[in-house]
């Protein structure tokens, strides 16, 4: 009887897989393989009392999953990150094997991990965001995940001459009201309050 059994390197963990054998012949063995975890396949096979060495067979990945995201980002934003697992294969060309499918836009891949991967947004239309990725093994989990909410740029009133009013400085301060609009949006980051720049 054949005798598979399974060691794992790297980013796998866990006991060993079952193998159950379907067919064999003197070069070949065909197995349904159960209780799989992430990482490289590695066999060992007796046969006659005897043992060969291991050698890897596959590499074990999943599909990859995104974590829903409607947090607002502002249209000029040119970066968008994606978190989720299962992104980076262990294909020795992940960048050529990856597709991110946004809902408007383009995303161009700058960086890529196993859990993230950063974009260079590229004329996404306001609104919600959504994202599908496809790697060699699938697409992820749930088609369509939001990634962000896309929100118009933070803007300041134009004021007329008229209303420009001089201020008397007072121990170098004054108290100053900024009138505009998308200052403060309905899903902004949390802990994250707007900076006004002041220039003269």
């Amino acid at each position: 009887k054949q005798w598979y059994q399974r060691r794992v390197r790297e980013h796998g963990e866990g006991s060993n897989p079952t193998c159950t054998i379907t067919n064999f012949s003197a070069t070949t063995i065909e197995c349904n393989v159960e209780s799989l975890k992430f990482g490289l396949l590695y066999v060992s096979v007796r046969a006659n009392g005897g043992y060969s060495d291991w050698q890897q067979v596959a590499n074990i990945t999943i599909t990859p999953s995104v974590e829903f995201n409607n947090y607002d980002q502002a249209a000029s934003v040119a970066l968008v990150t994606i978190v989720g697992e299962g992104f980076l294969t262990w294909n020795p060309h992940p960048l050529n094997t990856l597709t991110v499918s946004l809902s408007s836009g383009t995303c161009n891949l700058l960086s890529l991990t196993y859990n993230e991967i950063v974009c260079a947004l590229v004329n996404s239309n306001l609104g919600n965001l959504t994202v599908e990725i496809f790697n060699d093994f699938g697409h992820s989990d749930e088609k369509t995940i939001q990634i962000a909410t896309i929100v118009p740029d933070p803007s300041v009133n134009d004021l007329a001459t008229s209303d420009i009013f001089d201020y008397a400085i007072q121990q170098g301060t004054i108290s100053l009201i900024v009138h505009g609009n998308n200052f403060k949006t309905a899903h902004a980051v949390p802990d994250t309050d707007p900076v006004l720049c002041v220039d003269t």
